[in-house]
């Protein structure tokens, strides 16, 4: 026996006779009987039926009088762009919900082009969405501008796995050579999640207080000349800003991110005192402040040179709490010098480029005559800006072979490579 199914008002499922008179109405039991519908294909059924009108389905048993089981025949291909469509327009209503509470209407359509272009389903964008939230002004200009993160290019899936991974609470270490976009590609994800950044650089040198704060004494003298007044205060550093601070601060918001650069530069005390914040636990207890519990939208980006002079192995149990992704040398570098540097003219660019890739070249082939630690992107575009006033060949010894301090025969080797190729 032929039906057909719509779906009514009520968003249930019913199912018409031939004739038009409705046969009855489809229920999830508590138990489904084996080979029924789950929840989930009920609720894919309910897509493609909003999105086509109605389906016909065919009954294939009558376990009793009052009830009979029909089975409906969908293409995958129908049943995916029927949930992408209503995902969507779930998107639609978050987006209408945020530009209500005074998120721009441009911003939020550009992120989700670009989470769109990265592969990411509308379910997730939604998802995505969801953790927006309204901060206070004084966060709300931490958190990166288009026109500032605008220039990066995506490649091997970094925005999706990095969004997942935000997602799903978990921290981010970005490993890889100096110059090859790992500040650039922070900003872009705190762009997309409109969250505040709160940077802290790292060295030998860094102590606990620099992430977390310490007390402040005021005195004055009391009134009339009757003794000196001393007052504690506590000055929050920037690990207890990203955190969102603590839940009876005025200061209090939902978190943002901690940023920290060369994080394999810090002493080993220091970074295993955040442990428990980048762990299930997202709190640290502050000394002279007390225990701060990490807002929902905490969390925490690494950046780390591998090999430099001066920087070291991270501790296992503080390493382990963080997704890494790492980002090789570019191979060429043409695009980005083209994005970083629209004054300059596509000659400069090109030769700019070349020296960069004969520089990569003799350095990967490992032959002694340079090392990766030669190049440097933003030797490279600070050359491009400053062409127009002393040469491009100059420009390119000044700021990329005369970046080179501690090697003589590097810094000659770079000079040599700039003349052959510029003249």
């Amino acid at each position: 026996i032929m039906l057909t199914a719509k779906l009514s008002d009520k968003d249930t499922i019913v199912v018409f006779t031939e004739s038009g008179g409705p046969a009855g109405i489809a229920e999830m039991k508590d138990k489904a009987a084996a080979g029924c519908a789950d929840i989930a294909t009920i609720e894919n059924l309910k897509n493609v039926l909003k999105d086509t009108g109605e389906m016909e389905c065919l009954v294939v048993g009558m376990p009793d009088i009052s009830t009979y089981v029909v089975e409906f025949t969908i293409p995958t291909s129908v049943v995916e762009e029927a949930g992408t469509k209503a995902a969507k327009k779930i998107v639609e209503e978050v987006k209408d919900k945020l530009i209500a509470e005074g998120f721009d209407a441009d911003t939020l359509s550009n992120i989700e082009d670009i989470l769109l272009t990265a592969g990411l389903s509308a379910n997730y964008i939604t998802d995505w969405f969801n953790t927006f939230v309204m901060y206070p002004d004084e966060e709300k200009g931490l958190i990166p501008k288009w026109d500032e993160v605008k220039t990066y290019q995506d490649n091997n899936n970094r925005i999706k796995l990095a969004v997942g991974a935000i997602l799903k609470q978990k921290h981010l270490n970005l490993l890889g050579e100096k110059g090859t976009g790992k500040n650039t590609f922070a900003d872009y994800i705190l762009y997309l999640a409109q969250r505040p950044k709160h940077e802290l650089s790292g060295n030998g040198q860094t102590a606990k207080s620099e992430f977390f704060g310490e007390p402040t004494i005021h005195s004055e003298v009391a009134e009339g000349g009757a003794g000196v007044i001393h007052e504690i205060s506590f000055a929050a550093e920037e690990f207890v800003k990203a955190m969102g601070y603590k839940e009876d601060d005025p200061k209090r918001h939902a978190g943002g991110c901690a940023l920290i650069d060369e994080a394999n530069g810090i002493p080993a005390d220091v970074l295993m005192a955040l442990n428990s914040s980048a762990d299930a636990r997202r709190a640290v207890t502050v000394p002279n402040y007390g225990r701060v519990n990490a807002g929902e939208n905490f969390f925490i980006i690494l950046t780390m040179n591998i090999g430099y002079e001066g920087t070291r192995n991270l501790n296992e149990a503080f390493k382990d709490r963080f997704v890494p992704i790492l980002f090789e040398p570019y191979d060429s570098i043409d695009m980005i010098l083209r994005a970083k540097c629209p004054n300059a003219s596509k000659a400069d660019i090109t030769k700019a480029n070349k020296v960069y890739m004969k520089m990569r070249s003799i350095a990967v082939n490992n032959d002694g005559e340079l090392d990766m630690s030669c190049i440097t992107l933003r030797g490279f575009i600070d050359a491009l800006d400053l062409a127009e006033f002393v040469g491009l060949k100059e420009a390119l010894i000044i700021n990329v072979a005369d970046r080179i301090l501690d090697d003589e025969e590097y810094r000659k080797k770079t000079k040599d490579i700039i003349e052959s190729i510029v003249g």
